[in-house]
C-alpha cells in the first residue's frame, strides 16, 4: 500500500528531483500492483500545486489532463480548477466554494 502525496503527483507532469521514481510508482498503480491511500485534501493540494507548476514549467492544462489518463470526475475537476485559479488569479481556498 502506497500513501500518496500531492508531491509525488506532481512529479508526474514535471522534470524535477525524483521524477524518475514518481514515475515508476504510478506504474506500478496503473498496473494494479499497488493499493493506493490519498489525504483527504489531496485534490486541493494538487491544484494549487500544479498552478505554480503550470506558471513555472510552462505545462499547458490540456497536455495535463492527458497526462492524468482521465476521464475521472474528481481528476477534470482539478484541470478545471487549476484553470479558473490562473484565469482569475484567485486563491484555491475562495475557489473551494
Amino acid at each position: 500500500m502506497i500513501i500518496l502525496d500531492a508531491s509525488v503527483v506532481v512529479k508526474w507532469f514535471s522534470e524535477e528531483e525524483y521524477t524518475e521514481k514518481a514515475l515508476e510508482i504510478r506504474e506500478r498503480i496503473m498496473r494494479g500492483e499497488e493499493r493506493v491511500v490519498v489525504p483527504d485534501l489531496l485534490l486541493y493540494e494538487l491544484a494549487n500545486a500544479l498552478k505554480y507548476k503550470c506558471l513555472y514549467y510552462r505545462i499547458r492544462l490540456h497536455r495535463f489532463a492527458l497526462k492524468l489518463f482521465c476521464k475521472q470526475k474528481p481528476l477534470l475537476k482539478i484541470a478545471y480548477a487549476i484553470f479558473l485559479l490562473r484565469k482569475r488569479n484567485i486563491s484555491l481556498v475562495k475557489l473551494s466554494f
